[in-house]
């Protein structure tokens, strides 16, 4: 009968970590980094949304929080980007404010003498729909309805169709409906 515990274990775990040193064989340890803001745990991320100041947002301590699909985002005084494990009371009282607010009405832009109006999110995968040059940028035809990128105003809807593009939408030919089947006979 053996013994659970026996004196040869420290031995046979050092020669295991021997044989690893020697075969160049290295372990690591990576742990995820933790910061706290004001008593709260936040991990520190690499990368955030690129319209990150288009969200909602409030100031927090030292900085702005930002609320992106439910979490908030935080950026340290020394420009690490940081997101909370846990949302703080005071985000949380914010939160269900802004939610609670009925949405704004859509205010009225002109692109170019058109009016359009502003939209936060745009179609997906809006640059495989069809596109023509307009102004500073390209406007994108989706299931009728015109929508461009403006360099002042974001992405925007076209509520009327600018006559530049109404123009496109004509000299457009129509899509070619693919062909199943036998190909038609030669004529005799």
């Amino acid at each position: 009968m053996r013994k659970p515990y026996t004196r040869s274990w420290p031995l046979r775990s050092l020669g295991l970590v021997g044989a690893l040193a020697l075969g160049g064989c290295t372990i690591t340890s990576r742990t995820p980094t933790v910061d706290f803001v004001a008593g709260y745990r936040a991990d520190v991320v690499a990368t955030v949304p690129a319209t990150i100041e288009r969200y909602p947002h409030t100031r927090y301590g030292d900085s702005e929080a930002y609320l992106v699909d439910g979490r908030w985002y935080y950026r340290a005084p020394e420009g690490r980007w940081l997101v909370f494990r846990e949302e703080p009371r005071e985000l949380q009282r914010y939160r269900t404010e802004i939610t609670l607010r009925p949405p704004a009405p859509s205010v009225t832009v002109y692109i170019y003498g058109t009016p359009a109006e502003r939209v936060r999110t745009v179609p997906s995968r809006i640059e495989e729909y069809p596109r023509v040059p307009y102004g500073a940028s390209y406007a994108y035809l989706v299931d009728g309805t015109w929508y461009y990128r403006s360099p002042e105003q974001g992405w925007v809807r076209f509520q009327e169709e600018p006559r530049e593009l109404r123009r496109y939408r004509v000299e457009q030919p129509p899509p070619r409906q693919p062909t199943y089947g036998y190909p038609p006979p030669a004529p005799r």
